[in-house]
């Protein structure tokens, strides 16, 4: 059974090609979280105008309930005054 030898020395070239490898590696990866900051705060200000526009909803609602309420309050009041 043939045995596999791993080199046991690297020479200066081989070396330098690995530290070229690794460096341009990281220079990927620091370019793809960079990438990935950009699209996480393009996505907090759409969150942010989202929740603006939430708020905005429920604000109409509540103002819209309370004049939903008076105006059948009125007219309650309105028939029972009349005698109905």
């Amino acid at each position: 059974m043939p045995v596999s030898h791993e080199r046991s020395a690297w020479s200066d070239e081989r070396l330098d090609d690995l530290a070229r490898f690794t460096r341009d590696g990281f220079a990927n990866v620091d370019r793809r979280f960079a990438q990935i900051d950009q699209r996480l705060t393009q996505m907090d200000q759409r969150l942010d105008r989202m929740e603006d526009r939430i708020a905005a909803l429920q604000r109409t609602l509540v103002i819209g309930m309370f004049g939903l309420s008076g105006t059948l309050l009125a007219t309650v009041l309105a028939i029972v005054l009349k005698g109905g």
